[in-house]
């Protein structure tokens, strides 16, 4: 019997959203089941849908045991992306009162998370309303380095700050909200600034722990 419920593996889903624009928007972004319970070996399947005119963007987000928010992927004009590594698959469709579907591959111990589906909006004449800098940086360990970034959107007002490594996952650091900015637990950053249309939010990498280049992708 013991041995029986070491095999179960818990899936716990939480509602809370991330949203890229507004916060007053998360009432209208839905994620169900609430949590579920399966066995190692077997798949399981969260649905997400928003009512929220002109987003067409859903992206999926696995946050573990130790914080930190990884993306999965996400699903944009009838197409699936996917991060390396992530044993998932994205169906259905994005956009306003159609349904999203993460169904979550082989289950195991590490599959136990919360998971958090975010509704978005991307248009591709945005694209250069974005600005970073600088284009890459230099630096020797121990020293730190700050990125700058800002954006001429009318009604955007948040900046998110994500770190892509070697083995190309999305690892979330943290965001800017207006003039309030949170970093993620265990990420050795700081974020200040304000996130609004003409303003600029700063990245702070700290204590570098050796020689790098930051490049603008």
């Amino acid at each position: 019997m013991m041995h029986d419920r070491m095999r179960v593996v818990i899936l716990i889903i939480t509602l809370n959203t991330l949203l890229f624009s507004g916060s007053s928007l998360s009432n209208q972004v839905r994620q169900t089941p609430l949590y579920i319970q399966a066995n190692p070996g077997n798949s399981a399947n969260i649905n997400c849908s928003h009512s929220i005119q002109n987003y067409n963007v859903m992206l999926w987000y696995k946050r573990s045991e130790d914080r930190q928010l990884q993306l999965l992927g996400y699903r944009y004009l009838g197409s699936s992306t996917y991060e390396s590594g992530a044993k998932v698959e994205i169906e259905g469709s994005a956009d306003k009162d159609k349904n999203c579907t993460l169904t979550i591959k082989e289950l195991s111990v590490s599959s136990s998370a919360v998971y958090f589906c975010a509704a978005s909006y991307h248009s591709s004449s945005l694209s250069d309303q974005v600005y970073q800098t600088p284009f890459y940086i230099a630096a020797n360990p121990g020293q730190n380095a700050s990125i700058n970034c800002s954006h001429s959107i009318r009604s955007y007002n948040r900046i998110f700050w994500y770190k892509k490594s070697e083995h190309r996952q999305l690892q979330f650091l943290g965001y800017t909200y207006q003039t309030t900015s949170n970093a993620e637990l265990g990420v050795n950053v700081s974020i200040k600034g304000n996130a609004a249309e003409g303003d600029i939010s700063t990245l702070t990498i700290k204590e570098l722990t050796m020689r790098f280049l930051i490049f603008k992708t």
